[in-house]
């Protein structure tokens, strides 16, 4: 990955480099989007990308790699894994509830999208837009639901965002009916 951002963004060193991949977990669409960011403050403000990123980093404009219990949360959920979701639910209580139910819903898209495209499993990542090391990661892992099912659940999460948002559901209880109804 180091040789396909290098000719992206000039750093002075190699580290800066390193640091972008690992502060961006390896996802590289979100390094994309960091080193655009980056040079375009970098042209406006006539510095190196190099200060650019040290100083975003400083003033937490592209921000640390935290911890990962919303993702694990979230896959033991997609697993339906009944007893890692509920020992990590109430834990989940302080995090952004909006964040964990869109994280949640973006995840099942992705399944959902997988799962249900029929054409040649070689075009998916042209016609679904799916990365091709998440169509690779996905036909690896036993899939535990049908289209159906997932229409479902991407419905019923969506529904409850929007019910947090217009205050027709309690916050406080919005993941745990959320999870229930999914597991």
């Amino acid at each position: 990955m180091l040789n396909e951002i290098k000719p992206l963004i000039s750093f002075n060193c190699l580290q800066d480099y390193i640091d972008l991949i690992h502060i961006c977990q390896n996802d590289y669409s979100r390094i994309l989007n960091e080193i655009h960011k980056i040079n375009c403050y970098s042209k406006v403000s006539n510095m190196p990308p190099s200060i650019i990123f040290n100083n975003f980093i400083a003033k937490k404009i592209i921000a640390l790699p935290e911890n990962n219990d919303i993702q694990v949360f979230v896959q033991n959920v997609i697993n339906r894994d009944f007893n890692g979701t509920l020992s990590m639910l109430p834990n989940m209580v302080d995090k952004e509830l909006i964040g964990v139910l869109s994280l949640m819903y973006a995840n099942f898209r992705n399944l959902f999208l997988y799962v249900s495209f029929k054409g040649d499993k070689k075009s998916i990542t042209k016609s679904t837009g799916l990365s091709y090391g998440l169509v690779k990661f996905l036909s690896t892992k036993r899939i535990m639901y049908d289209e159906y099912e997932l229409k479902f659940i991407l419905q019923f999460i969506f529904k409850i965002i929007n019910s947090v948002k217009n205050g027709l559901i309690d916050s406080d209880i919005a993941l745990f009916y959320t999870v229930i109804n999914i597991l």
